[in-house]
């Protein structure tokens, strides 16, 4: 609200003035930032480090134009409208820009998260430095196992206590990332909170692939912690309404449908918390890495104890080796048949840098399909007055679990079923992680017996890019996996007829 937006800038500005530049090292949450020194003539604009918040950003003349919002950088007058082909050919391979400082227009640069542009009057061409990576952490080491527990409740209340504000909404399944968000948001908000908050849960659910189990599961969740619960049906129907024309394309053939979901939240909260990504935050390191980490003699204990008490062996990465060595079957990216040889080469990837803690978990929450999520359901993006917010992405929590042990915290969420034991119902807290057995199957059937497979005349800027009888055929007879990436061709012509008609 206005009055926590005004206390962050004063934040944001006595940092500045105490610290300077360094003042973004210390800066915790969600935030893209601008900052003009009148008295310096110097400009700062910076983003988090998880990239929750977008930054845009041209050069223009000789002067900078920057926002949170790709259209109006855009907007900005001298601002070219010409496409960046890599951009768009990345997006058609692989349904994301996998360059993050780059976007669909070649006079437009995206801010890489933990990255912030610095520039003076002296110094007009900015400079980019980063300000944050993901943390490498010396290990921590309690002496009780319940240590591990209370201070992993500690942060996490805090995480979600910092992300509620006034009506909140909670996405919840009945899976055990979003209901320990959920459980966690009543017993911070049961404290009491400035100003008040009032939170209610809300369960989409598909019953035409859907057991019925994560309704029951919500439900039961919400009224053991007292809070507010609602739940709506969803029909997804691929390209199906008229959506809104987004920044850039998306890779989302149900938008008609996300946009009713954001219309039914934005009506009751301007703020809406979910559970991603826990897999993410706990996802294990392979044997290797905790060795390079802790020796191979601490390691191999602590494999073996794992073992004997727990009835199973901890992650090890060993599968993926012997995959890599040629002795399973790996899957090989490669380039959609239906790509024009002319279209180019798609961009090519950022590079994290080497994470000796959690090299798996850095590279799924610092990749670029989470920045397309997080871009995916900004505000200027989904049109909405809400705010999507993240606890898990928190930056305490996760120098926190990068620095436990990881056998046996991060083995299949332990130290989460841990901290929730008792809290949650124990069903909810022994569940292994579920998915929808045939949801994408079932999907292309229904779009193929809903349209017959049939291709409409393409987008003459769509064919620059697509060979258009090798997409009508991957369409009518290609497996699941081929019309999920070919239906991207559908969302770019889609996308560059709403931009035309804008």
């Amino acid at each position: 609200d206005g009055e926590h937006a005004a206390d962050d800038l004063a934040l944001v500005a006595c940092a500045y003035r105490a610290w300077g530049v360094r003042a973004l090292e210390r800066l915790r949450g969600d935030f893209a930032l601008v900052l003009w020194d009148m008295a310096r003539r110097e400009f700062l604009g910076a983003r988090d480090g998880l990239g929750v918040r977008p930054l845009y950003y041209a050069n223009v003349g000789g002067a900078i134009c920057v926002s949170n919002a790709l259209d109006a950088v855009r907007a900005c007058p001298g601002v070219s409208d010409s496409l960046h082909a890599p951009a768009i050919v990345s997006f058609l391979e692989h349904g994301v820009n996998r360059d993050l400082s780059t976007t669909t227009f070649a006079a437009v640069a995206r801010l890489a998260p933990g990255t912030a542009i610095h520039a003076t009057v002296t110094r007009p061409q900015p400079a980019v430095r980063t300000h944050w990576r993901m943390p490498d952490p010396e290990p921590l080491w309690y002496r009780r196992a319940d240590e591990y527990v209370e201070q992993y409740r500690a942060i996490l209340d805090a995480a979600v206590g910092d992300r509620i504000a006034g009506d909140t909404t909670i996405l919840l399944s009945g899976g055990l990332d979003s209901t320990s968000i959920a459980a966690t948001a009543a017993r911070v908000t049961a404290r009491g909170t400035t100003p008040p908050a009032r939170l209610r849960a809300l369960t989409f659910r598909t019953p035409a692939v859907e057991s019925g189990e994560e309704l029951r599961l919500a439900t039961a969740v919400a009224a053991g912690i007292g809070m507010a619960h609602e739940s709506r049906t969803l029909e997804f129907a691929p390209f199906t309404g008229n959506p809104r024309r987004t920044p850039e394309p998306l890779d989302e053939p149900e938008a008609a449908t996300n946009e009713a979901i954001y219309a039914a939240i934005s009506a009751h909260s301007a703020v809406v918390l979910g559970g991603e990504d826990g897999d993410g935050l706990f996802a294990p390191p392979s044997f290797d890495a905790m060795v390079r980490r802790s020796g191979v003699v601490a390691t191999t204990v602590r494999v073996a104890m794992h073992t004997l008490r727990r009835g199973h062996h901890p992650y090890l990465g060993f599968w993926l080796r012997r995959r890599l060595r040629g002795l399973g079957r790996a899957p090989v990216h490669t380039r959609p048949v239906w790509l024009s040889a002319s279209a180019g080469a798609a961009s090519e990837e950022s590079v994290l840098l080497p994470n000796g803690a959690r090299p798996e978990a850095a590279l799924r929450l610092g990749g670029a399909a989470w920045q397309a999520v997080h871009e995916s359901v900004d505000r200027a993006v989904i049109g909405a007055p809400m705010e999507f917010r993240w606890p898990l992405l928190d930056s305490r929590l996760i120098e926190f679990v990068f620095a436990i042990p990881p056998v046996p915290w991060c083995q299949r969420k332990f130290l989460v079923r841990r901290a929730f034991a008792g809290e949650l119902p124990a069903e909810v807290v022994n569940r292994p992680k579920a998915s929808v057995p045939g949801y994408l199957d079932g999907l292309v059937a229904a779009w193929r017996a809903r349209t017959g497979a049939v291709l409409a005349p393409l987008h003459e800027r769509t064919r620059e890019f697509v060979a258009e009888s090798l997409l009508a055929e991957t369409l009518r007879a290609g497996g699941t996996e081929d019309v999920l990436a070919a239906w991207r061709a559908l969302a770019l012509d889609r996308w560059f007829r709403q931009l035309e008609a804008a």
